[in-house]
This record gives C-alpha cells, structure tokens and sequence, in this order.
C-alpha cells in the first residue's frame, strides 16, 4: 500500500490514466501497490505533474468535477493544460 497526505491528490495506473482525484484539506489517499499516487499542496505544482508526465482522463476515470468545483474554483478549466 502507498499513501500520501496533501491538499491534492491523484491515483492512476501504469498507463498514465487518472483514475481519481481528490482534494481535502487533511487529505489521506491509500492505493494499492498497481496503482501510483501523487500529492501536493500547491495546485500548479498539482497540474503540473499531470501535464509533465503526460497523464490523462479515459474511460476507467473517475472524476467528479461538480464536488471539486465546490473545493478549487475553475478546477473544470484547468486541470488539465494542453500544448496549444
């Protein structure tokens, strides 16, 4: 088992896809061994990370936008950043 406690937080596979994301201010996220995890607590380093190691949205995410709307505003805008 991995964990991390930041305010951010991601688990995705070895495919590089974002299976959820969580955002907390006291935030715990345990995965399993298959799975990888990131943590931060500044939300550009956050998206960064997503960008950099090139991880996406596919059909096995899970990521309800509407509950992290209500944590970080304009999260739907910009979590994910692409090369123009």
């Amino acid at each position: 088992m991995a964990t991390v406690n930041n305010k951010y937080s991601l688990v995705y596979d070895n495919q590089k896809c974002i299976l959820g994301v969580f955002i907390a201010d006291n935030n715990s996220v345990l995965a399993s061994m298959k799975h990888n995890l990131y943590g931060s607590n500044n939300y550009q380093d956050f998206v960064d990370f997503i960008y950099d190691n090139n991880l996406y949205e596919g059909e096995d995410s899970k990521i309800d936008y509407e509950r992290l709307e209500k944590r970080e505003e304009n999260i739907t805008n910009t979590l994910f950043k692409y090369d123009d």
